[in-house]
């Protein structure tokens, strides 16, 4: 979508992105969009909209809870 760099000198978009993320617990009552998605084209959503959809899995269950840090990096 052009919002992040692969290279220290690519050029960022900053007009695109997600925003209103569902977030890990979350409710969702089919009223509430997961994301909603900021990009320059049609082409360009339905791609963000697919990765979205792969990204998340609802289930009537709540998930298991999850450490507030994930894992401590020493060097």
């Amino acid at each position: 979508m052009g919002g992040g760099r692969r290279q220290a000198s690519d050029t960022i978009d900053y007009s695109v992105g997600f925003t209103d993320m569902a977030r890990l617990g979350d409710s969702i009552d089919g009223q509430r969009p997961l994301a909603v998605i900021h990009a320059k084209d049609e082409a360009s959503w339905q791609e963000a909209a697919k990765a979205v959809k792969a990204a998340i899995i609802l289930d009537d269950k709540a998930p298991a809870s999850t450490p507030s840090v994930y894992r401590r990096i020493t060097e």
